[in-house]
């Protein structure tokens, strides 16, 4: 079963198309094995947080996030003299890319951004001065403190978001969160096919599987999920482009749509024979189609081997990973979104009660009414990859850092 600590040997393996078989690193998120039970941890902790404080009052949800973040904050400033912190207000220590996209634009609006290193690692904080002499300390992203503490707490879990924008009438996938996988196994038999597994916490589809029309796979998929999270969700899949949707004070600012690698088929030449033509032909921004036991077990769910020669015009997608990073397509398309999907999504904000959000949803066409397609958000994220907007593959550049700081005009 993929995701043991075995190599995978697979027969098409040559040195034209080399096999991944790497012992140590995940190939559902590229992560060294030994990290799994840290993020284990870590997520299954935040679901549980999250969902107690939920039920607690607000005041006691507030003041417990604000100890927590100034207890995080007091702990890296206790460090300050520590001779493995560096400290310094250039790329070499802000090296998360939607930091360096603030960093660029503050720094042409005479904002000095610091970020800190601690024993060769990047830490995701930083202080920002203003030239008033103003400093401000943040995680992340610096949201105004007005606006803290409401829907940032929450938008990062998968479930109780699309419970709550579910009961606003927003659309979501029909799906449900499992501990036990003969519960999850009962679901899946009323759920319409295929249908996704996937973490209830994370991002970037780490640990997330497509495509799920048997039980067996069903198994195989909710056993990969489960080495994240001791919360799993099975929802029924849309059919459609990948978008990115990030909506800052309220207000869409940005959608970038992704697609995966895929190949198209002309009756004559295999799905291996397509993908050597796919990767000579692209461009110097896309990545190559690279031949993993990951990629093989995607086709196989979709009843295609390497070996499958597709009809002319039928189009094979290759992986459930989207971006030109994976061999797909990012395209900056924020000018030509529908109105009544902009409305959508900044309803969507409204409900999530935060200032900076990225919206992942699936719709067919996003130029097009929403109302005539089936759509749905799948998640939400509090830090969301703003730079991806402004150096698209495709699109129109587009600088959503400067909306950021202008929260706080």
């Amino acid at each position: 079963m993929v995701g043991n600590n075995k190599s995978i040997v697979l027969p098409f393996s040559s040195d034209k198309h080399p096999v991944q078989t790497m012992t140590s690193v995940c190939l559902h998120c590229n992560a060294h094995r030994s990290s799994h039970r840290r993020t284990w941890r870590r997520y299954t902790k935040n679901v549980l947080l999250t969902s107690l404080l939920e039920i607690l009052p607000v005041s006691i949800s507030t003041f417990f996030l604000k100890m927590r973040e100034k207890f995080a904050q007091i702990s890296i400033e206790h460090l300050r003299e520590n001779k493995n912190l560096i400290r310094g207000g250039d790329m070499s220590t802000i090296q998360f890319p939607s930091a360096q996209a603030l960093f660029i634009e503050g720094r042409k609006r005479g904002i000095r951004m610091v970020g800190h290193i601690y024993r060769g690692v990047p830490l995701n904080y930083y202080h920002a001065t203003f030239p008033n002499n103003t400093t401000i300390r943040f995680f992340g992203f610096p949201r105004p403190p007005e606006t803290r503490y409401k829907g940032e707490q929450w938008m990062d879990d998968k479930f109780i978001l699309k419970k709550k924008l579910r009961a606003s009438g927003i659309p979501v996938p029909t799906g449900a969160c499992f501990t036990n996988f003969r519960t999850a196994r009962r679901f899946f038999r009323t759920l319409t096919k295929p249908v996704v597994v996937k973490p209830r916490r994370g991002s970037r589809g780490n640990h997330t599987t497509t495509c799920i029309y048997t039980e067996s796979d069903l198994y195989e998929a909710y056993t990969i999920a489960k080495q994240l999270c001791h919360f799993v969700i099975l929802e029924e899949q849309i059919s459609g482009a990948v978008y990115r949707g990030t909506v800052i004070g309220g207000k869409l600012v940005g959608v970038l749509a992704g697609e995966p690698p895929r190949v198209t088929g002309d009756g004559s030449h295999s799905i291996m024979q397509l993908i050597d033509k796919k990767n000579k032909d692209k461009n110097s921004l896309t990545a190559d189609v690279t031949i993993t036991p990951l990629l093989h077990h995607f086709l196989s769910r979709n009843r295609y081997s390497l070996n499958s020669v597709p009809l002319p015009d039928v189009i094979v997608d290759l992986s459930q990973k989207m971006g030109f990073r994976n061999g797909g397509i990012s395209k900056e398309c924020t000018n030509h979104v529908h109105p009544e999907l902009i409305k959508l999504l900044e309803q969507s904000a409204r409900i999530v009660d935060d200032p900076i959000i990225g919206f992942d949803f699936i719709i067919p066409d996003a130029t097009k009414d929403p109302r005539d397609q089936r759509w749905g958000i799948i998640e939400a994220n509090g830090s969301p990859f703003i730079h991806m907007h402004d150096d698209p593959q495709l699109g129109t550049h587009n600088n959503v850092a400067r909306y950021v700081w202008d929260l706080w005009k």
